[in-house]
């Protein structure tokens, strides 16, 4: 009951927003030109057909083979990627035009206007399109007095919020696990959101990951996307994948040097299972080695102050779309990058190597991370 609620609100949110991005369009476009009818039937036909996007998105990705869940993801997700840029750019543009009418009394070209902001919008997304194909590489180093002697340094590669569907498959499995490899990883974490719904080619992206090595091993912990899309079936992909599953649990590693430890993302709760209470476990942990944390979502936690030394999370995707990012700040100010705590312990933000929802990218790169964490020698 709790999720079809979620879901329902969900659905209730996105089309008050589509409609609205819609609608505003419809406006500029409306009071730009002087549109014959049969132009009108087709544009509102094609608003009709993009309305049932989201739905068919679905269908597709359940029934269809790999060309319809393509065709169906890139054209509307693409065509929601330019209304949201649409919105942004010509609500600045309607902005200035209504100062320059109540300060200077001049009207300005409502067409020239509207032409600009479609152009503007879709120049915008070719560009994130570009800027979502060029994965970069975050190099860390943190030091600690906590390793063994018998051990000076481990190379630890963080991936996150992957997303692997319709839009991402095999191809971008075998650019990114490559791109991995080249870093020599002792130890590969993976932060969650990992697959969407209409994964395409289950088999050849978990061969992919399967062949990636890592002397210390490959943990990952689950992400809210793993629950949306149904756990067992994620929990099989990651583990088919080569990953040892931290669920609420860690291990101890490289004979007691440190530990790697994970939490459920709370999307759990909403799905029936356990409550995961980060808190209680890493009070469940041998307090002596090293201790490495997973944990999808960056949330500034109290309760877990001085309970980890170094964290790994994601989710945020650094905003993915600017300005979006500016929101995303908010519940998370911890939204990429490097953060030293002030009881002690690291957290590190990925920003995501894949996407969610359009396939774009705009002052937000992709990104895996490499920490060298380096024994210090007092």
């Amino acid at each position: 009951m709790k999720n079809v609620l979620f879901f329902a609100l969900f659905l209730v949110a996105f089309y008050s927003v589509y409609t609205l991005l819609h609608w505003f369009f419809w406006r500029g476009l409306n009071q730009s030109f002087v549109l014959p009818v049969w132009a009108k039937r087709g544009i509102i036909a094609f608003f009709a057909l993009m309305y049932l996007f989201p739905i068919a998105n679905h269908a597709s990705s359940a029934l269809a083979g790999t060309l319809p869940c393509r065709g169906v993801a890139w054209i509307g997700f693409v065509w929601l990627g330019f209304l949201f840029y649409y919105l942004f750019v010509g609500g600045a543009f309607e902005l200035a035009a209504f100062a320059v009418k109540r300060f200077a009394e001049e009207d300005l070209p409502r067409r020239a206007l509207f032409i600009a902001a479609s152009a503007l919008s879709v120049m915008v997304i070719a560009y994130g399109f570009h800027e979502a194909s060029r994965i970069q590489v975050r190099h860390h180093t943190v030091t600690t007095a906590k390793l063994p002697e018998f051990i000076t340094k481990i190379r630890i590669v963080q991936v996150s919020d992957v997303h692997f569907s319709q839009l991402h498959g095999v191809e971008f499995a075998d650019r990114l696990t490559a791109l991995i490899k080249e870093q020599r990883p002792d130890l590969i974490v993976l932060t969650g959101d990992f697959l969407d719904r209409g994964l395409v080619d289950e088999e050849g992206i978990a061969a992919k990951w399967r062949a990636l090595e890592a002397p210390l091993g490959k943990y990952a912990v689950t992400g809210n996307h793993e629950f949306y899309n149904g756990i067992d079936h994620s929990v099989a992909l990651i583990e088919k994948a080569g990953f040892t599953l931290l669920r609420n649990r860690g291990e101890t590693r490289a004979n007691n040097a440190f530990i790697v430890a994970g939490v459920d993302d709370p999307a759990a709760a909403r799905f029936g299972e356990e409550p995961p209470t980060a808190k209680r476990v890493l009070e469940s942990l041998p307090s002596q080695p090293y201790r490495i944390f997973l944990r999808h979502q960056p949330k500034d936690d109290p309760e877990i102050a001085g309970l980890f030394d170094l964290q790994f999370s994601g989710h945020t995707h650094n905003g993915q779309i600017w300005p979006f990012s500016l929101f995303v700040s908010i519940p998370f100010p911890m939204r990429g990058g490097l953060y030293p705590q002030k009881e002690g312990g690291t957290v590190v933000v990925s920003s995501g190597a894949g996407t969610w929802g359009p396939p774009i990218r705009v002052l937000a790169p992709p990104d895996i991370v490499v920490v060298d964490l380096i024994r210090k020698v007092e």
